[in-house]
């Protein structure tokens, strides 16, 4: 029984069904660990304090989560890391007090020479396989 089948006035009996359905609690709880993390980066970038060098921290939190739940989204999670991440969010990440670019490559110092030297952001040179830390 789904919800689906619930759309031509259900009985009682389809209802309890429903409710008492294991699978979809199961599956609900498993959704919803997997949105815990995202749900924690939400939170924090949020606030009226948040910069861009917590946008590439959380982006690394979410990558680098040590639960695992989000195994199967890592490669789209990565995608769209690749896609967000600027050469001014790792020098804001290098200029930060509490960061310091303590967890960044050599090769993303190199990445952020521009933006120190001209001012300007230019296209990294390279894709991020897996976040510098």
């Amino acid at each position: 029984l789904y919800y689906h089948d619930l759309l031509n006035k259900p009985t009682a009996s389809q209802i309890r069904n429903l409710v008492h359905n294991i699978g979809i609690y199961n599956e609900a709880k498993h959704l919803e660990k997997q949105l815990q993390p995202i749900g924690v980066a939400m939170d924090s970038l949020q606030s009226d304090t948040a910069t861009i060098a917590d946008a590439r921290e959380q982006w690394c939190a979410i990558l680098l989560n040590t639960d695992n739940v989000l195994e199967l989204q890592k490669a789209k999670i990565m995608k769209k890391f690749n896609q967000a991440m600027t050469p001014k969010h790792y020098l804001a990440n290098m200029l930060h007090p509490i960061y310091c670019g303590r967890n960044l490559s050599p090769g993303t110092y190199r990445d952020c020479s521009g933006v120190c030297i001209r001012g300007k952001s230019r296209a990294p040179t390279r894709t991020v396989s897996s976040p510098d830390r």
